[in-house]
């Protein structure tokens, strides 16, 4: 998982995330991509899955969010 992802949701940083899938979509001037993550604990044992959603404005003045779904 990328770091930035990491510490802009403030995901424990120990744990470690499997990416699932990935999906593009653009629609409405946006970009947005959805980034799908199985989620485990220092053990290795699974916490959950998560998707993180990475958008961005194609039309000035362009903005990036990014948010946990």
């Amino acid at each position: 998982m990328d770091n930035e992802f990491i510490r802009i949701l403030n995901l424990d940083p120990s744990h470690s995330f499997e990416l699932l899938r990935r999906e593009s979509v653009q629609r409405r001037g946006r970009d947005t991509d959805l980034f799908h993550y199985r989620e485990f604990n220092e053990q290795g044992k699974e916490i959950g899955i998560f998707t993180v959603e990475d958008s961005m404005s194609i039309y000035p003045p362009q903005r990036r969010t990014i948010r946990k779904l």
